[in-house]
């Protein structure tokens, strides 16, 4: 099923910058109008892609959080011993 153009843009722009896309569009041999398009499609897509190739790495990102959370959540708990150590040790430092 064929796709026909039916929405409208409507652009102001400089004359330089009108006579650049001018230049661009005539080299390209297309009309000013499907240079317009095609380029800021192509431009669009581009940076939908990449948005979504960052989002999927900070997916994996969270993924890598949890899974370093669980993994020092499952690690065994200070016991009281160690605390006694601590304090030793903290009473030592203060006696020198």
């Amino acid at each position: 099923m064929a796709t026909y153009a039916s929405e409208r843009l409507n652009l102001r722009t400089t004359p330089h910058t009108k006579a650049v896309i001018e230049k661009a569009s005539a080299i390209s041999g297309v009309s000013m109008s499907n240079f317009v398009i095609q380029t800021a499609y192509q431009h669009a897509v581009e940076l939908l892609n990449d948005t979504q190739r960052l989002k999927d790495s900070e997916v994996l990102d969270t993924d890598t959080n949890l899974l370093l959370t669980d993994l020092l959540d499952s690690l065994p708990k200070a016991s009281s011993y160690s605390d006694d150590v601590v304090s030793i040790q903290r009473a030592m430092r203060d006696e020198w």
